[in-house]
């Protein structure tokens, strides 16, 4: 499994090319958040093991906001084949799994009085899968 933030700095080729994209959000004026997020999951006996890095970056100029997300999923363990291993019923074989996801969101929203237009990219890249979304959103708020 890697280290802590290893999977932030070795995804160079899905951090660095956003990099002048935050630069230049920085240097104007706005609100600015940056927030990283950490989670890990351990099945019993280390059968799986799954960590998760998250890197969010907001900016929000006047009634627009843009926001960035970053993040690296890395999974290892095993899973079952659904084959026995033997005639016992509890005794099953195991494929060795190891994967690493790279996603990059990029999302921007423009308020207009009481509404929000939304417009989201997701990349997410796997060792043997790639996702490319869009998605367009319009909220509407009723309540003050």
């Amino acid at each position: 499994m890697t280290s802590f933030f290893l999977p932030m700095i070795l995804s160079r080729r899905h951090l660095l090319p956003t990099l002048p994209l935050l630069a230049s959000t920085a240097a104007s004026d706005g609100q600015d958040v940056l927030r990283y997020k950490y989670q890990y999951y351990d099945e019993q006996d280390g059968r799986v093991d799954v960590q998760s890095h998250y890197l969010d970056y907001k900016h929000t100029y006047l009634d627009w906001t843009l926001g960035l997300r970053f993040a690296v999923d890395t999974l290892s363990g095993e899973t079952p084949t659904g084959f026995r291993a033997s005639n016992q019923p509890d005794d099953w074989e195991f494929q060795n799994i190891e994967d690493t996801r790279y996603v990059n969101v990029v999302t921007l929203e423009k308020e207009i009085d009481d509404h929000t237009l939304t417009f989201e990219y997701a990349r997410s890249e796997e060792g043997d899968y790639l996702s490319n979304a869009v998605a367009l959103k319009w909220k509407k708020e009723f309540n003050e």
